[in-house]
């Protein structure tokens, strides 16, 4: 089982002070004292944490003052836009129409874009500039996802321009996704997706050179048949001129429908989970070390792998004792490795969909928390709120085991 989440808490102890020999804490039945072995502390960059946004605004609108006083509930210090495969088709313009989508150039490439509804086509809403709003307001950092597909370095150009205006603090992606065995077609191999690439570097370096870039990294948590190819993309984009690596880092559940017997399977995703955070993720980042030495890593999406599990999994004990760990793992990394993870984006923050969402809008009435609006707080919201004093900035790191829980149990 997992030894997670609140217990990390104690386990990893982020406290401004130096060291506590003795933490108590007490229950309504009974005083509980645990004694804690701590280490030093150690500063890390708290404002690592951040999410995507990619379908937040068929459903939500970031100009709702009772939706983002929620968001801003869950430490979250940067937002990605718009993220996932949905930045293949964004473009930004003046005077946006939503995320100003060419239905016909979705269709030349993605047939019948059957995914695309009517308010992702279209929307009086300029979701780019309800973004900038948002993160002006509340002093957040914007990510954005160049569109290196069917965009164009004047449109990021642009849209870097009217973050300047606005004094948003901005990074920048140079798409996401574009490695992946669909993409092939149009980025058949790394230096392909280099001389695009290039260029954008070019325009950024020339116009905002303070500005931090990353560039499109290729998973290699792939299938066999897909490794080779990844490799020599990351072989040949670890040639260009950018400040870090944007990958994917979500842990895998495949197969884990193999048995019929729910107790079994939530057992087995308790190990695999586990061992993700323990083994996992510290072997991927060795892995990429190879090929990029040590550049930071933007963790531009991650969460668990669903797709083999019918979100069984999904908004469950074991999926949220999962999301404290990961993200207090990546909090403990930074502190011990000079913050080589200075980003790291949780899958998705809202949507019309159950899913893992933060947020959605898929509930009766009568199950929504008593203070909400029109949208419902799903299972990683509570994680986030939970963890996030990490996003505090007087938060150390300090190494820490419990040495003894002492208990006094009075019966009722």
């Amino acid at each position: 089982m997992f030894s997670i989440g609140i217990l990390n808490l104690l386990l990893f102890f982020f406290l401004s002070c130096q060291s506590i020999e003795n933490h108590q804490a007490s229950d309504t039945k009974g005083p509980v004292k645990i004694s804690l072995n701590t280490g030093n502390q150690y500063s890390f960059k708290n404002d690592f944490l951040g999410v995507i946004m990619p379908s937040l605004f068929t459903a939500f609108s970031l100009d709702d003052t009772l939706f983002t006083k929620d968001i801003l509930k869950t430490g979250f210090s940067n937002f990605q836009f718009p993220g996932g495969i949905l930045s293949h088709w964004n473009h930004y313009k003046p005077n946006g129409d939503g995320y100003n989508i060419n239905l016909l150039e979705v269709k030349k490439y993605d047939g019948e874009a059957s995914w695309m509804n009517k308010d992702i086509v279209t929307n009086e809403r300029d979701f780019f500039e309800e973004t900038l709003r948002f993160c002006k307001t509340n002093k957040k950092v914007l990510v954005l996802t160049a569109n290196l597909f069917t965009g164009t370095i004047s449109e990021l150009k642009y849209a870097l321009t009217r973050c300047k205006e606005e004094n948003v603090n901005a990074k920048v992606v140079l798409g996401v996704e574009l490695q992946i065995a669909s993409m092939h077609k149009y980025f058949p191999s790394g230096n392909t997706y280099c001389k695009t690439a290039a260029e954008y570097i070019n325009m950024i370096r020339k116009n905002f050179p303070e500005l931090e870039i990353a560039a499109d990294g290729a998973n290699l948590d792939a299938g066999k048949k897909e490794i080779p190819f990844r490799s020599e993309w990351n072989s040949e984009i670890a040639k260009l001129d950018f400040d870090a690596i944007a990958l994917y880092q979500y842990a895998k559940l495949n197969k884990i429908l193999s048995s019929n017997d729910v107790e079994s399977i939530f057992k087995e995703a308790n190990s695999r989970l586990t061992d993700y955070v323990n083994n996992g993720f510290q072997m991927q980042i060795e892995q990429y070390k190879q090929y990029f030495g040590d550049k930071p890593i933007w963790i531009v999406q991650s969460g668990i792998d669903y797709h083999e599990t019918k979100f069984i999994i999904g908004n469950t004990i074991t999926s949220a004792m999962y999301d404290a760990d990961y993200y207090l793992w990546c909090a403990k990394f930074n502190a011990l490795n000079n913050n080589s993870l200075p980003i790291v984006e949780y899958t998705k923050l809202a949507s019309n969909n159950v899913g893992v969402d933060v947020f959605t809008h898929s509930f009766p009435q009568k199950e929504k928390a008593k203070d909400d609006n029109n949208f419902v707080k799903r299972t990683p919201f509570f994680v986030f709120n939970l963890i996030s004093p990490i996003s505090q900035d007087s938060v150390n790191f300090v190494p820490a085991t419990i040495a003894n829980i002492d208990t006094t149990i009075t019966h009722i």
